[in-house]
């Protein structure tokens, strides 16, 4: 009966307390968009934050090791100094020796000239000699023609022989010394000369290290300075890295501060949304037909259809009470999401799809209807929920294959333990994939002898 008589302001106010949901559930459901936002961003906010304390670790490192690469670098440039100065040293012996083995060179050439005078002088004196001989020889033999009268000629002739052949056997002995003597010069001379070469080569290598040298400490310097740039950069880096972690920790302060005032903003909606289930249960029982009213007595008239036919098939044999109200759920091997058994399961198959399918397909608004037990288990889904899972897809089963199911979520439980004429509830139904569907779902209760099975949803928007 409607209030007052007046059915005009009753359908008015119906369609007016429905307006109020349909935008109290847009708004739930924009405020559910904008705090999985804001979790998601809080999430990558976390992310940066982690980043950048990798980044200090980095910069630590990066700083660690330029300052060893610098010393290093010090060190070796120390020691290329050194050895800069060790070949300069090395170089100024080196010539010192050169022209030491110049100088002899030379006083054994002189030598050598020398020895040859000495040698030509020793061959005139020996010519010299084989004169005397000869003159000697010439005197006694005429002192030995004069006789006694030439005796004392023989006695002076006797001695220049003797002189003569003393003085060649001093001319063979200089003339020898003086061959050994160029013999030596001469080996001299060739080591002098090898030796200048060997120090010429000495000189030429110790000329390259010594450019080598300047080469590296040049190199070195160099990179002396990049690795004091790379040091300033990874100061710099760093001040940038602080800056950044405050900036991202003052945005992570606002998002945590937004996500909970909207986290107590949806609070208070869904308050509302209570409030507003609850003034549509009120209008009904009234008598206030509303929007909602024709969805209502659909779900009320399946329940009381299935809660017949249930006693009916208990009272035939067709299934006893106690396999009908059955609670041990057998998981279902290799499914994703996990699908269950139970002994009453193949009797709804054969019974509730005579009664679903046609309600389903009666309006474009019911996106699904299916008896539930009082503990959420779904047996027997809409044809079109009731698909073959696919291995390795959950999101795909998920959507698809909701028969089978236990559904013990809030929305689910207050669905199968009410015993109220009905119970009308608003929830954001996950499809799969993370697509959120906010949707009205309303429910009736189906009683079996006097029991509570469980009851009847249905789903729309």
């Amino acid at each position: 009966m409607a209030l007052d008589g007046n059915v005009g302001s009753n359908a008015v106010i119906g369609q007016a307390i429905g307006g109020i949901w349909t935008q109290l559930a847009a708004v739930a459901l924009d405020i559910d968009s904008i705090a999985k936002h804001f979790a998601d961003q809080a999430k990558q906010v976390d992310m940066l934050n982690s980043v950048a304390g990798g980044l200090a670790d980095t910069n630590a490192k990066l700083g660690e090791t330029a300052g060893l690469a610098q010393q290093v670098s010090e060190s070796v440039s120390d020691i290329t100094q050194e050895s800069q100065n060790s070949l300069t040293l090395a170089r100024s012996s080196i010539q010192t020796l050169v022209d030491g083995v110049k100088r002899t060179e030379s006083h054994m050439n002189a030598l050598t000239e020398s020895l040859s005078r000495v040698e030509g002088v020793s061959e005139r004196i020996e010519a010299i000699a084989r004169q005397t001989r000869m003159l000697a020889l010439n005197a006694t033999i005429e002192a030995a023609r004069a006789g006694e009268m030439g005796k004392g000629f023989a006695v002076v002739a006797s001695e220049v022989k003797a002189l003569a052949a003393q003085t060649s056997d001093a001319t063979q002995m200089i003339s020898s010394t003086v061959r050994e003597l160029n013999d030596l010069s001469g080996k001299v001379t060739q080591e002098n000369a090898t030796s200048l070469a060997c120090a010429d080569k000495v000189m030429s290598s110790t000329d390259d290290l010594s450019g080598f040298v300047d080469d590296t400490q040049t190199l070195f310097g160099l990179l002396h300075e990049h690795i004091e740039e790379i040091v300033h950069a990874g100061q710099s880096g760093e001040s940038d890295r602080l800056r950044m972690t405050d900036t991202i920790a003052a945005i992570n302060v606002d998002i945590r501060e937004e996500s909970e005032r909207l986290h107590d903003a949806n609070g208070r909606l869904d308050k509302l949304m209570a409030e507003s289930e609850t003034l549509i249960e009120v209008s009904m029982s009234v008598g206030i037909d509303l929007p909602d009213s024709p969805f209502i007595r659909m779900v009320q008239d399946a329940a009381a259809k299935i809660g017949a036919l249930f006693e009916e098939a208990v009272e035939t044999g067709r299934i006893g009470l106690d396999a009908l109200f059955d609670e041990s759920y057998r998981p279902i091997g290799g499914t994703d999401p996990q699908q269950l058994m139970a002994r009453f399961t193949e009797f709804a198959d054969q019974m509730l799809p005579g009664i679903q399918e046609p309600l389903l397909n009666g309006s474009d608004r019911i996106i699904f209807c299916a008896a539930v037990d009082r503990n959420g288990y779904l047996p027997t889904h809409n044809k079109k929920y009731s698909q073959a899972q696919k291995a390795g897809d959950p999101a795909w089963n998920t959507a698809n294959c909701r028969n089978r199911r236990l559904f013990n979520d809030p929305a689910g439980l207050a669905a199968a333990k009410n015993q109220k004429s009905f119970l009308l509830k608003t929830y954001k139904r996950d499809m799969g994939g993370g697509n959120m569907v906010m949707m009205k779902d309303c429910s009736a209760p189906i009683m079996v002898k006097g029991r509570h099975w469980g009851g009847f949803r249905m789903g729309y928007v």
